[in-house]
């Protein structure tokens, strides 16, 4: 597949949207190409409604669009470890389906948010890779992209049993960095809420390995709750959305979850074609140079957020 085709591969249901805030104008439209023209080296054009996609998560500010849009090609073609090897066959993930479910749920909210929902399927430390648990949880999204289209938003759901101290030193800080970055940067959803249950002492640790990397604005759209007040999510997520384990009434979350997986392998040739086509342009000099350039800026900084964070940790 060329280059020219990639763009239709990786948004091949934005034709359809059931939630447009907005189409472009014919003033935003010249805006955006001349833009595009000047200042987004790609070797494909982004479609109208691709455009789309990135104002409704920007919430039509199209100041906001021409920062998101770069980031998000960016943060895919220099950050390999989430956005390369998205095949089943290979280690990682035929190996992580099996350790962590995450799944969208079938309903939405009241308020139209999509709820993505994820916990450990294995509690055994040496079982758990963070690089190939982000990978995995962002195909996710970009597959209910595909095949729905933008809601109003998307909330996140965690559940934290099984989670102990000792999976603290699964963490890479660097990706933990890259993961905040993307999602509060680059990622084309509208991010509601992050809600985290059965949250018990080891979140605290996690919050101060995370919290050097959030926005403040972003902080407080994280809420946790403790396995004796799950009720408080209801209010955010009703109770007869969850899965069934969860008081609810859908399917059981480990049927969702290996639906979702079942759902990503049958579209691999998508992912496969995006794979290749950021390999490809990680070769281009715009990208190689903005790669090493962010590496290199980001390395003393990395550095110190390290002895920080650990730092904390100890006096915790």
């Amino acid at each position: 597949m060329t280059l020219n085709n990639f763009g239709s591969v990786w948004w091949m249901i934005i034709w359809s949207m059931e939630v447009r805030e907005r189409s472009l104008s014919e003033e935003d439209r010249k805006d955006l190409e001349i833009w595009m023209s000047n200042h987004l080296r790609l070797p494909f054009r982004l479609t109208d409604e691709q455009l789309d996609i990135f104002l409704h998560c920007c919430y039509n500010d199209l100041d906001l669009v021409k920062k998101t849009i770069p980031k998000y090609f960016n943060m895919r073609i220099t950050t390999p470890e989430f956005f390369r090897g998205r095949n089943f066959d290979l280690p990682g993930l035929k190996h992580i389906q099996h350790v962590i479910k995450v799944s969208i749920l079938p309903q939405k909210t009241p308020k139209g948010y999509s709820v993505l929902m994820g916990r450990l399927s294995k509690t055994e430390v040496s079982e758990f890779f963070l690089d190939d648990s982000i990978k995995l949880k962002l195909m996710v999204i970009d597959q209910f992209l595909r095949d729905h289209g933008p809601s109003n938003g998307m909330v996140f759901l965690f559940d934290m049993t099984g989670v102990s101290f000792s999976h603290l030193s699964r963490i890479s800080l660097s990706s933990v960095k890259k993961y905040c970055q993307y999602i509060q940067e680059a990622m084309p959803i509208r991010l509601k809420a992050i809600h985290v249950i059965n949250a018990n002492s080891v979140m605290t640790s996690i919050m101060t390995l995370l919290r050097p990397f959030i926005y403040k604005q972003h902080l407080k759209r994280i809420h946790l709750h403790s396995s004796d007040k799950i009720k408080e999510i209801y209010e955010s997520v009703p109770q007869n959305i969850l899965p069934k384990d969860y008081g609810g009434e859908e399917a059981s979350f480990d049927t969702m979850s290996r639906e979702s997986v079942e759902r990503l392998k049958k579209n691999y040739e998508a992912f496969e074609t995006e794979d290749k086509t950021y390999d490809l342009l990680a070769t281009t000099p715009e990208f190689s140079k903005a790669g090493n350039k962010s590496s290199k800026k980001s390395s003393k900084k990395q550095q110190e957020d390290v002895q920080i964070t650990f730092k904390k940790l100890e006096l915790d």
